[in-house]
């Protein structure tokens, strides 16, 4: 599937656009035209730790290169890479977890030599203890940026499509803040994606997109 350039952090989104999909009718927009500018408004955003809804887009002509060039700036911070998966049974419902009071998918960091679709098939496994489950493919990677213990980090995280038809014995990995498990069908996915992170919804969307054609 094609890259998502956007790196998310909080209800901020920061994104790079060619200049030919720009949408000027959209709300809490900055557009910035430079490279350069782009990034000191990123890092002031980080340093003040703004949490206001916003977008900064970055009007490019060269979308895949100014996108190496934000990630290489934006590694100075601990890089972090993660790996999951958004889980299909045969009713086309995906299984979401409900984490610190949002609906996420299941994710966790890869571990030292770990392949990255192995990791994202342990993370599935702890987090919903399912035992039954068949790789897919690779959808995407997604980057979001945090704050934890002061220190700003970014995460680079491996999303695969895994399928499994184990709708019994799911068990929440409560050590992990994940209280419930829930597969949810096409006509509840909307009401589920309000209540979870910008990454999660622009992956999903991305993923449903790819799957409509």
């Amino acid at each position: 599937m094609s890259q998502i350039y956007k790196v998310f952090f909080k209800n901020i989104s920061f994104e790079i656009k060619p200049f030919s999909k720009i949408d000027s009718k959209l709300s809490c927009i900055l557009f910035f035209e430079s490279l350069s500018e782009f990034i000191s408004a990123i890092y002031i955003v980080l340093k003040t730790n703004d949490s206001c809804q916003k977008r900064l887009i970055l009007k490019s002509d060269n979308v895949q290169n100014d996108w190496q060039h934000l990630l290489y700036n934006l590694r100075q911070f601990e890089f972090i890479v993660a790996a999951g998966g958004i889980v299909e049974n045969s009713l086309k419902q995906r299984l979401f977890i409900f984490r610190n009071g949002f609906w996420d998918l299941p994710k966790g960091k890869v571990e030292e030599n770990e392949r990255l679709s192995i990791a994202a098939k342990r993370e599935i496994a702890e987090e919903c203890g399912l035992s039954e489950i068949r790789f897919g493919s690779f959808i995407s990677k997604t980057y979001h940026m945090y704050y934890e213990n002061g220190d700003v980090k970014l995460k680079e995280t491996h999303w695969f499509l895994f399928y499994s038809n184990q709708l019994e014995n799911l068990k929440p990995q409560l050590e992990e803040g994940i209280t419930h498990l829930k597969w949810v069908s096409s006509k509840d996915l909307e009401d589920v994606l309000s209540n979870s992170f910008f990454s999660i919804q622009e992956l999903v969307k991305t993923y449903l997109s790819s799957n409509s054609v």
